[in-house]
């Protein structure tokens, strides 16, 4: 701003959206904050990727402006040159990039920021300021280490009576032995199995 006045700037990324679907139900009105965002913002059509069109090659290259071959975050698995060819580690770690962060550049400026959860920023990215997470798509996850990548505590749990990959088909009874149960021709009950899937830790799992 012309009177030296410093601007607060948020971004907030959503990892593999449909954007023309996104843009359709903000237009229908579905989406009324995200269409007040981009009222305030600008939509840009074609916008050129870095390949492969992945997780951490692409948020890498967001907030460092460097292609794939030069942060060195070339995809999902990071191979380092001179280790075993079937070595390699997945690409969560912000040891992989050897661009500068464009938040960082903003601390030589004086600048601070807070970074939550942004994917290939463990275990610390930011020089000055806050960071929250980084290690995975989710703030739980650890994509590192023992296994594809393992939670802190689980993996999300899916319950339905339809079969799904990865989720507990449940058998929905008669309910009995409720108290305070509200009146109902139909009320049913069903025993929910809690796994800590994928965790990082051991955790007893437990029926509810």
């Amino acid at each position: 701003m012309s009177d030296g006045t410093a601007r607060k700037v948020m971004i907030i990324g959503f990892d593999a959206p449909m954007n023309k679907l996104m843009l359709k139900y903000m237009q229908e009105g579905i989406l009324p904050n995200m269409a007040g965002l981009l009222k305030k913002g600008v939509w840009a059509d074609n916008c050129l990727v870095p390949h492969p069109t992945i997780t951490p090659p692409n948020w890498t290259t967001i907030v460092t402006g460097a292609w794939p071959g030069t942060h060195g975050v070339t995809c999902f698995n990071v191979h380092i040159p001179g280790d075993p060819l079937d070595k390699t580690h997945q690409g969560f770690l912000a040891k992989d990039n050897k661009a500068e962060y464009f938040w960082n550049a903003a601390a030589r400026e004086g600048k601070s920021c807070i970074l939550m959860n942004y994917p290939t920023t463990y275990p610390k990215a930011v020089k000055k300021g806050i960071q929250i997470a980084g290690a995975g798509l989710a703030p739980n996850e650890y994509r590192f280490g023992a296994g594809p990548f393992n939670c802190s505590i689980s993996a999300d749990l899916l319950f339905a009576t339809e079969a799904y990959p990865l989720a507990h088909r449940l058998e929905l009874k008669e309910a009995k032995g409720w108290r305070s149960l509200p009146a109902h021709k139909a009320a049913l009950e069903a025993e929910l199995p809690v796994e800590a899937r994928m965790a990082y830790e051991p955790v007893r799992p437990e029926k509810w």
